[in-house]
C-alpha cells in the first residue's frame, strides 16, 4: 500500500500554480502562509504541453540589449536517452488509463500518460494505436498530450479528448486527424474554447457533448460544431440543481438522457435532452455535496456507462463500481474487491460496456484495464498489473534534472518516470533510485521528481516535487535523509519545490516555487533563512512569482530563475539583490529577454546560462549581463535543437549538460570550436538578422550583407581591424523591401551591394562604405526577372551582375548584366541564355580568359555557361545539363584550384557532386554523394582556396553546415563540425557569396533562423588525416 496515498494526485489530472512573483532582499525567516494548491492543480501542466513555442517566426524586440564581446559559443557533443522516446513502446502495456469506449466487440482505450489511444478486440487482441507511447508531439502534424477520453461516434469517427491541449481530436476509421473543437493549448471561458476537457459523448442526432471539467459545465455542439446549450454555469461551480463541479466523464443514452459524473458534488446529475436547447433536470444519483460510502452515495465519481438496462458508475474515491437499474435507477449492486489480483482495482475512473455485455473497468491505479462479463466474473486484464510500461538506462521520460559529478558521472532526474539514475560517461546504468512511471512516497520512490544537486562529498539532493521534499542520497544510491517537513508553508516545509543547488560549503538552497520563496539551510539540515515573502507574489526585486530554480556561484552570490516574472534576480551571499536579467514581467524572444525562464547555471568565468522553457533555447550571458550566444531556439528534434529544457549543469571542463523534458533526452554541449572563432554576436545582437548572406573585403575591413526578417530591411554591417561591429545600413537602404543584402563586390575601389526585394532588386555603391547611393533600382526594370542580385563579379574590366528568380518557367527568367562604370549598364542574356528554365545565376567565375556562369535548372539540371568577351550572342554552355544528371539542378559555386576548374551543384537527390575540368569543356567528377552524406548534403553553397587547400562548404539542413578540405582533390577532411557545433547554422552564402580571405584569415556568414547570423572565421592552420572520396 506504499504507493495508494498520492496516486489521486497522479490520477486527478494536475495543473500548476501561475502568476507573478518576485525574491526577498534579505535572508530572513518568514512563516506567512502560502497560498494553498488544490488537488486539480498538483498533477499536470506545469511542464506538460506541447505548444507551437513562442519563439518561431518573427521575434519583436522592445529595444537593444547590451551585448558581451563575441567569441563564446557552445557546439553539440553528445546525446544521452533516445529522442522523441520517452520509454519502451509495445501495446501490452497502459500508462495510466483514464478513459474508455466500448461498442460491437472492441474497447478502445485513452492510455493518459502515455499520450495514445489504443483499440483492443474483446478478446484482448491489439487492433488499432492513435499516437506514439510517452511522446506527446507530432503524431499525424498534430500533438496528443493527457488524453482523458476517447469515443466513436455514429460515422465511426474517433474522437480524442486532450485535457492538457483544451481540444479534442477526431480522427478518421483509419487515425487521421479530420477535425478539431477548441484551440490548442488555449483555454477560455467562451463557447469557443475549453478548460481541462474530460469527457465526449454523442446523441442519436449527432449532436457532441463535452464535459468541460475545469469550466464546470457541459457543452452541446451540433454535428457541424455550432454550439447550441451549456449545462452548468460556466466556471462557476456549486452544489445547486443548477450547478455542476468538476465534471468528468458522461453518457448519452438511447432515449436522449445526459449522465453527468458531477465529482467533486458526488453525485451523478441526469439530464433530458431531447431538446438541447432546454434545459430539463431528470433526476439526480446521490447526495448533491456529501460524499458517502454506502450503496447510493458517491465519492468523487468519474466514470459513467448506460446500456439497455443498467447504470454503471465508477465510484473513484471509494474504489468501486455501482450499478443501477436504468429504468428506476434503483441501485442494483457493487462491484468493489481493492486490490491488484485478478479481478481487484484501485481508483477506477471510467466504466464501458460493450455489445456482448463484458464490462470494462479502468483500473488506473494498476496501470490497466480489468474485463468482466455480465455477471460481473473476471475475465481477463489489459495492461500489465502495476507496470505502466518497460524502460532501460537509454530511455528517459521527461528529464527534468541534471547534475555531473567530478569523475564524470551523470545523475539524471527522470521526472515522469520517478527514477534517479546514475549513469557511467559512457550512458551506461551505474544504478537508479525508484520504479519507472510508479509515483511513491517512501524512500525508494518519488513523485515527479524535479532537479538534482551533488555536494563535494558527493552526495545526492533531489527534489521530489509532489512530495514537497528533498531526498537525500550517497554516491552509492543509498538513503541518507529527508530535507522537508512535509506540505505547507511554515519554516522547513515545501509546496511543489522545483530547484535545489548547494553551495561547497554544504549550504542547501530550495526553491520553494509554490511558497514563492527560496529557503536555505545549512549542511546538518537546520533552516537558517530564506529568499521571498511566504505565499506572496509580487514583481520587486525582494519578490518571486514562481522561483523554479536556484544557483550559487564562486562568490556565493544566488541565482534565482524567477519564472513568471521572466527574469533572473541575483543577489549576493547575504541576500542582497545585485542585478537581473530580463525585464520583469515582460516576455520576449528577443536577447534581452526571457520566456518563462526554468533553469540557470554559472560557469567557472561568471557566465550565466538560462533555460528559457517555451523559448525552447538556452541564453548566455557574461558576468555583467551581456549576451553572448544562444543554444535552440528551433524547437525541433534534431541534435542542437531544443523542447522544453528543465535542468542543466556544468561540468569542470565548462561542458554543458541540457536536461531536454520533451524530447526525452540530455545533451552535452561544449564550449569553443577548435580552430574557428565566432567572430560577431548572433545576429548581430538582433535574431531577426537571420543570414550573413554576403562578404567582402574593402579598404582592408571586412563587411557583412544581412537578410532581416522583422520587414525593418536589409542590414550591412562593418568590422574593424579591432574586431568591432558598426551597423552602416540598418533599413534596406531606405526600402525595407529590400529585405536582405545578397551579394557584395568591389569594382574600381567602390563597394557594390546587391539586394533581394520582390518588387525588383537593387544595387547601391559606396566609395567609403559610409555614404551609400542607388545604382539600379526595380530589378534592372524587370520586375518578374530580377528580384535578387544572386552574384556579382569582374571580368575583363566589368562588373558583372547576375539576377534570379525562384519560380521556375518565367518568361524574362534569369539576366546578367554588365557596367564598366558601376553606374551604366547593358545586358549580356535576359532570357537564361535562351533557356526560361534557368532560374537563376549562382555562380560568376573568371578563369583562363572566360568568364563562367553557373545556372540553376529544376526541370533539366543546372548548366554551365562561358565566353571570352561577356558579350551578349558570345556565350556557349560547356557541360552536359546536370553534368548528364537532371537532379544536379545547379551549378553553385566555382573556382580554380591547382590549374582547373571546380563546379559543385545542388542535389538532393543523392548528395551534392563536385566536378573539375582542365579545359573547361570536357569534365569529370571528384565526389557525387555529398562527401558521404548523401541525399542531406545536398549543396555546394561556395568553394574557395585557402593555404594551398580547397574547401568546399555543404549545404546541410539536418545537422548542419560542413566545411571539407582537401590538398589534392582526393584526400578531403571535415575541418568544421556540423553547423559549426549547431544544426541551426544549415548553410553559409548562395555561390560563394559568403566566404572571403581577409589578411590570410578566412571567414564563412552563415544563416540561422534561430538565433541570428553568425560569422566565423578560420584562425589556425591545421595537418589533417583524410577522408577519400570514391
Amino acid at each position: 500500500m506504499k504507493k495508494l496515498s498520492i496516486l489521486l494526485s497522479v490520477m486527478l489530472i494536475a495543473g500548476w500554480l501561475v502568476g507573478p512573483v518576485v525574491g526577498q532582499g534579505t535572508l530572513e525567516a518568514s512563516t506567512d502562509a502560502a497560498q494553498a494548491l488544490t488537488p486539480e492543480t498538483q498533477e499536470i501542466g506545469e511542464d506538460g504541453g506541447f505548444p507551437t513555442p513562442s519563439g518561431s517566426g518573427v521575434v519583436v524586440a522592445s529595444g537593444p540589449v547590451a551585448l558581451g564581446e563575441p567569441g563564446f559559443n557552445l557546439r553539440y557533443l553528445s546525446t544521452y536517452g533516445s529522442p522523441e522516446s520517452a520509454y519502451l513502446e509495445d501495446t501490452t502495456h497502459l500508462n495510466y488509463p483514464y478513459g474508455l469506449w466500448a461498442g460491437g466487440s472492441e474497447v478502445w482505450i485513452a492510455e493518459s500518460a502515455g499520450s495514445r489511444a489504443l483499440r483492443y478486440a474483446s478478446d484482448g487482441t491489439f487492433q488499432q494505436q492513435i499516437g506514439r507511447a510517452g511522446y506527446p508531439a507530432s503524431y499525424e502534424g498534430i500533438s496528443l498530450e493527457w488524453i482523458a477520453d476517447v469515443s466513436v461516434d455514429g460515422s465511426g469517427d474517433i474522437w480524442l479528448v486532450d485535457k492538457l491541449a483544451h481540444t479534442l481530436i477526431r480522427f478518421n476509421p483509419a487515425g487521421q486527424p479530420v477535425g478539431l473543437m477548441g484551440e490548442a493549448w488555449v483555454s477560455g471561458t467562451d463557447n469557443d474554447h475549453f478548460r481541462g476537457p474530460e469527457s465526449v459523448a454523442f446523441d442519436a442526432a449527432g449532436n457532441v457533448y463535452v464535459s468541460d471539467t475545469n469550466n464546470h459545465r457541459v457543452q452541446v455542439f451540433d454535428p457541424a460544431g455550432n454550439w447550441l446549450q451549456t449545462y452548468g454555469i460556466t466556471n462557476q461551480p456549486g452544489t445547486a440543481a443548477e450547478y455542476l463541479n468538476t465534471p468528468r466523464h458522461i453518457s448519452v443514452d438511447d432515449t436522449n438522457l445526459l449522465y453527468i459524473a458531477d465529482s467533486a458534488n458526488h453525485r451523478v446529475q441526469i439530464y433530458d435532452v431531447t431538446d438541447p436547447l432546454t434545459i430539463t433536470l431528470a433526476a439526480t444519483l446521490g447526495i448533491s455535496g456529501a460524499a458517502g460510502s454506502d450503496n447510493g452515495h458517491f465519492s468523487t465519481p468519474t466514470g459513467i456507462f448506460v446500456d439497455d438496462s443498467r447504470i454503471y458508475i465508477t465510484d473513484l474515491g471509494n474504489s468501486r463500481l455501482q450499478v443501477f437499474d436504468r429504468a428506476t435507477r434503483i441501485y442494483l449492486a457493487t462491484l468493489q474487491n481493492p486490490g491488484s489480483g485478478e479481478g481487484q482495482f484501485l481508483y477506477p475512473t471510467d466504466v464501458a460496456v460493450d455489445a456482448a455485455g463484458h464490462i470494462y473497468l479502468a483500473d488506473q491505479g494498476n496501470s490497466r484495464v480489468t474485463q468482466y462479463d455480465a455477471g460481473f466474473q473476471y475475465m481477463r486484464t489489459y495492461g500489465v498489473t502495476g507496470v505502466p510500461y518497460l524502460t532501460d538506462a537509454q530511455h528517459f521520460n521527461r528529464p527534468a534534472g541534471v547534475a555531473v559529478a567530478s569523475d564524470q558521472s551523470l545523475y539524471v532526474v527522470d521526472s515522469y518516470g520517478n527514477r534517479l539514475l546514475k549513469l557511467n560517461p559512457d550512458g551506461s546504468l551505474v544504478w537508479s533510485v525508484g520504479e519507472a512511471g510508479v509515483p511513491g512516497n517512501d524512500a525508494a520512490h518519488f513523485n515527479r521528481p524535479v532537479d538534482v544537486a551533488l555536494d563535494a562529498a558527493g552526495w545526492v539532493y533531489v527534489v521530489d516535487r509532489n512530495n514537497h521534499r528533498v531526498q537525500i542520497f550517497d554516491s552509492s544510491g543509498m538513503h541518507q535523509a529527508t530535507l522537508g517537513a512535509g506540505m505547507g508553508s511554515t519554516a522547513g516545509q515545501f509546496q511543489f519545490p522545483r530547484g535545489i543547488a548547494v553551495r561547497d560549503d554544504g549550504t542547501i538552497y530550495v526553491a520553494d516555487t509554490g511558497n514563492q520563496r527560496v529557503q536555505v539551510f545549512d549542511p546538518s539540515l537546520n533552516w537558517t533563512g530564506q529568499l521571498g515573502l511566504t505565499g506572496t507574489r509580487g514583481t520587486g526585486d525582494d519578490r518571486f512569482d514562481e522561483p523554479f530554480d536556484v544557483e550559487v556561484d564562486g562568490a556565493g552570490n544566488i541565482l534565482v530563475a524567477d519564472h513568471s516574472n521572466h527574469r533572473i534576480q541575483i543577489f549576493d551571499a547575504q541576500g542582497n539583490f545585485l542585478r537581473r536579467i530580463g525585464e520583469t514581467g515582460v516576455a520576449g524572444q528577443d536577447f534581452g529577454h526571457l520566456d518563462d525562464p526554468t533553469a540557470v547555471v554559472v560557469d567557472a568565468n561568471g557566465r550565466v546560462y538560462v533555460a528559457d522553457n517555451w523559448g525552447g533555447r538556452i541564453q548566455v550571458f557574461d558576468p555583467a549581463g551581456g549576451y553572448l550566444t544562444t543554444l535552440g531556439n528551433s524547437w525541433g528534434n534534431l541534435s542542437g535543437d531544443l523542447r522544453q529544457v528543465q535542468g542543466l549543469a556544468l561540468d569542470a571542463e565548462g561542458r554543458l549538460y541540457v536536461a531536454e523534458s520533451l524530447n526525452h533526452r540530455v545533451q552535452v554541449f561544449a564550449p569553443g570550436v577548435d580552430g574557428w572563432s565566432q567572430a560577431n554576436i548572433n545576429g548581430f545582437g538582433d535574431p531577426n538578422n537571420v543570414w550573413a548572406a554576403s562578404l567582402a573585403a574593402f579598404q582592408g575591413k571586412l563587411y557583412a550583407g544581412v537578410y532581416q526578417v522583422s520587414g525593418l530591411g536589409a542590414q550591412l554591417w562593418q568590422r574593424s581591424s579591432a574586431g568591432d561591429w558598426q551597423q552602416l545600413i540598418s533599413d534596406g537602404f531606405g526600402n525595407p523591401a529590400n529585405n536582405g543584402i545578397s551579394s557584395l563586390a568591389v569594382f574600381q575601389n567602390w563597394l557594390y551591394a546587391g539586394t533581394e526585394n520582390p518588387n525588383g532588386a537593387e544595387i547601391w555603391h559606396s566609395a567609403d562604405g559610409i555614404s551609400w547611393a542607388p545604382v539600379i533600382l526595380g530589378g534592372f526594370g524587370s520586375l518578374a526577372g530580377a528580384p535578387r542580385i544572386t552574384a556579382m563579379g569582374v571580368f575583363d574590366g566589368q562588373l558583372y551582375a547576375a539576377t534570379g528568380s525562384w519560380e521556375l518557367l518565367n518568361p524574362s527568367i534569369m539576366q546578367i548584366w554588365r557596367s564598366a562604370d558601376g553606374v551604366n549598364w547593358e545586358s549580356v542574356t535576359t532570357n537564361g541564355f535562351g533557356d526560361i528554365r534557368n532560374s537563376m545565376a549562382l555562380a560568376l567565375q573568371a578563369w583562363n580568359g572566360f568568364l563562367y556562369v553557373g545556372t540553376r535548372n529544376d526541370i533539366t539540371g543546372g548548366e554551365l555557361w562561358r565566353s571570352a568577351s561577356g558579350e551578349a550572342g558570345s556565350w556557349e554552355q560547356v557541360n552536359l545539363n546536370g553534368f548528364g544528371n537532371s537532379k544536379n539542378t545547379a551549378v553553385t559555386s566555382l573556382v580554380e584550384y591547382q590549374g582547373r576548374l571546380y563546379a559543385g551543384s545542388r542535389n538532393w537527390t543523392s548528395g551534392a557532386e563536385l566536378w573539375r575540368s582542365v579545359d573547361g569543356a570536357e569534365w569529370t567528377p571528384v565526389t557525387q554523394n555529398g562527401f558521404g552524406g548523401g541525399a542531406n548534403s545536398g549543396w555546394v553553397d561556395s568553394l574557395v582556396v585557402y593555404h594551398g587547400s580547397l574547401l568546399v562548404a555543404l549545404r546541410n539542413y539536418q545537422s548542419g553546415a560542413q566545411v571539407w578540405q582537401t590538398a589534392d582533390s582526393e584526400a578531403w577532411e571535415q575541418i568544421t563540425p556540423d553547423g559549426w557545433g549547431d544544426n541551426n547554422n544549415p548553410l553559409t552564402g548562395d555561390g560563394s557569396t559568403a566566404v572571403l580571405v581577409l589578411n590570410d584569415v578566412l571567414y564563412y556568414g552563415t544563416q540561422n533562423a534561430a538565433s541570428g547570423a553568425e560569422v566565423w572565421s578560420y584562425v589556425t592552420y591545421r595537418i589533417f588525416l583524410p577522408y577519400l572520396c570514391r
